[in-house]
């Protein structure tokens, strides 16, 4: 039974520690009780201890025990002892419940800080293919009912130590009596079996709806904008709707099904309490002390089977937490990106080239890229151009291994990059999205992400040369300015310029661009050429840009034309003009367009 707290993080430790807290109050408390039964003799029977120790040889035990050091027993004595007993039963159990609640957050930390570090290690395609609500909703609730679950275990066991000191005593009374009261709580307990089953049905199904649930809301959360402008309010409203109910369903099952638990066990169990009181002294002729201390130790056994009973239930209720939660550890775990390279600097000198590079998606049949060849010269500008789906931003995400080839190499100054450890290949190469990914920090903080200790001249230096130090400086706080969720303070080109300096910061000799004008206007994409004009004169980046907005990547060194996966042309934009293929339409589309918008070309022109 302990195998499922070791197998979702509990320690041996942590799990003897829980045990032995249990146990202890557990022996407290059945001295608490026993003691009460000489309190009664001596009472009733008017004499000494030692005189009762003549005359029985448990009396002889207890006066023995007391003697040892120095105590004579009287009813005051003993009912201290049982006091003391009972204060130590508590102590345990504070102690206990302090320990329940540091070992169930530590293990839920655990679990989680395990799970984050290995989705950043894990293959980008991982993400993509689960959905980042399910990999949530994971690592929050199902984290917390799994562990539950394990600390359920824990409990199961230590009540089953509390029902084993109760039965001692018991059998220590009259083992006729204890054997009869064994075989009605088995009856009382048998018709639960049935309903720990059903629970783990339920329990494995309110994990479908909470999952579920969290998907739709990360997704339509997001999408406030597309809703409302859709008119889907109500629709969506709706599927909430739809999907609560299904929760709510799962959630009154679960608990009809304990309430069942409970009403079963306890009319049986008050019966049987009733039939001791009457058959101890007239079958087996107890003294009314002995089948009084009976009684009392069976009402509060009746408790623990139910307990027991309720505890079996959840378990099998939180079975499928634990099963969805250790699955996606080992799936993030075995997803984890293969790092086998060993050099440790990347020295771009001649050229970064691609040689028959071909990549295919996870259980995509056609190939994203096929049979790339292509160079890509040191401390020039090189861009990225061709229709939608042509596979510019996989092409771009192989450069620093977020993708790997599924045929062909990628060298850097003729070698591959599967050489290069990926701390180093990454070191060497700067992003900037085509959306920046922007959180609640100051301009600072945003700036320095990746590089923390970079100082203050370093940063305006990065600021003024993306063109943000200027606009930065009229804020309210100038660099510490909170920027909102998003960069909401900001409009589109400041996010962007602000997102460049963040990349240029970054001490890399390469700078990858992603579609970074398009969805700026006019003025903001002047301003980015601007930047990008200062890019070119006053570093030695190597710099790439995925670009739709021809007026922007026109004065790149070398415009390479992607269609269908594949290198259909590439040159100089003069060079690309004169062709009059692909560029040269889209080119002269967009610039009749005012080149304002994205032209999309059809791949068979």
């Amino acid at each position: 039974m302990l195998k499922l707290p070791l197998s979702i993080g509990l320690t041996r430790p942590m799990i003897l520690g829980l045990l032995g807290l249990y146990l202890l109050g557990s022996v407290f408390e059945g001295i608490g009780l026993t003691i009460l039964l000489p309190v009664f003799q001596l009472i009733q029977s008017g004499e000494t201890a030692a005189a009762l120790a003549e005359k029985s040889r448990w009396w002889g035990y207890l006066v023995d025990a007391y003697s040892f050091v120095g105590i004579t027993i009287t009813v005051p004595v003993l009912l201290i002892t049982s006091f003391v007993a009972i204060l130590f039963r508590q102590a345990t159990v504070y102690l206990r419940m302090i320990n329940s609640a540091y070992v169930k957050f530590a293990v839920i930390r655990g679990i989680r800080d395990r799970a984050f570090h290995a989705f950043l290690n894990a293959r980008l395609g991982y993400g993509e293919k689960e959905g980042m609500g399910k990999i949530v909703n994971d690592l929050t609730t199902e984290a917390v009912v799994a562990v539950e679950a394990a600390m359920t275990v824990i409990t199961i066991v230590s009540m089953m130590m509390l029902a084993i000191v109760y039965l001692f005593i018991l059998f220590m009374l009259s083992v006729p009596m204890t054997l009869s009261a064994i075989v009605i709580m088995t009856i009382a307990v048998l018709p639960v079996i049935h309903f720990v089953k059903r629970g783990r049905e339920i329990g494995q199904l309110f994990v479908k709806a909470n999952g579920a649930l969290l998907v739709f809301l990360t997704e339509r959360l997001k999408s406030a904008r597309l809703i409302r402008l859709s008119g889907m309010e109500h629709a969506e409203y709706q599927n909430m709707r739809a999907h609560t109910a299904e929760q709510y369903k799962r959630v009154m099952e679960g608990n009809i099904l304990r309430a069942r638990t409970s009403v079963v066990i306890e009319p049986v169990a008050v019966a049987a309490g009733f039939a001791f009181l009457y058959f101890g002294v007239s079958r087996f002729g107890l003294p009314l002390e002995a089948v009084g201390l009976f009684l009392v130790i069976v009402l509060r056994l009746v408790p623990v089977v139910k307990e027991l009973a309720n505890l079996h239930y959840t378990l099998s209720n939180r079975i499928g937490s634990v099963s969805r939660v250790l699955d996606r550890l080992k799936d993030l775990e075995a997803a984890r990106e293969t790092d086998s390279g060993e050099l440790d600097t990347v020295r771009l000198e001649r050229c970064i080239r691609f040689k028959d590079v071909s990549f295919s998606y996870e259980d995509v049949r056609d190939f994203a890229l096929k049979g790339i060849n292509l160079e890509i010269q040191p401390r020039k500008i090189t861009a990225l151009v061709g229709p939608s789906g042509s596979g510019k931003s996989t092409l771009i995400d192989m450069l620093p291994r977020l993708r790997v080839p599924t045929s062909g190499e990628i060298f850097f100054d003729d070698k591959p990059a599967s050489e290069f450890a990926l701390t180093a290949l990454r070191q060497s190469i700067s992003y900037a999205p085509q959306n920046p990914q922007i959180f609640n920090v100051t301009a600072r903080e945003h700036i320095q992400y990746g590089q923390p200790e970079a100082n203050q001249a370093a940063i305006e230096r990065a600021a003024k040369l993306a063109g943000a130090h200027d606009y930065i400086t009229r804020l309210d706080n100038g660099y510490d300015t909170i920027l909102s969720e998003a960069g909401a303070r900001l409009s589109g080109g400041q996010r962007q310029r602000l997102d460049l300096a963040r990349a240029l910061l970054k001490p890399a000799k390469i700078l990858i661009l992603d579609e970074p004008t398009s969805q700026l206007d006019a003025e903001s994409e002047a301003s980015f050429r601007e930047a990008l004009e200062r890019i070119k004169s006053e570093t030695d980046l190597t710099v790439i840009i995925v670009g739709h907005r021809f007026a922007t990547i026109s004065v790149a060194d070398q415009i390479v034309v992607l269609q269908g996966g594949r290198v259909s042309e590439s040159g100089t934009h003069a060079k690309l003009m004169k062709k009059g293929r692909w560029y040269a339409k889209a080119y002269r589309q967009q610039h009749q367009a005012g080149g304002t918008g994205i032209v999309e070309v059809h791949q068979s022109t």
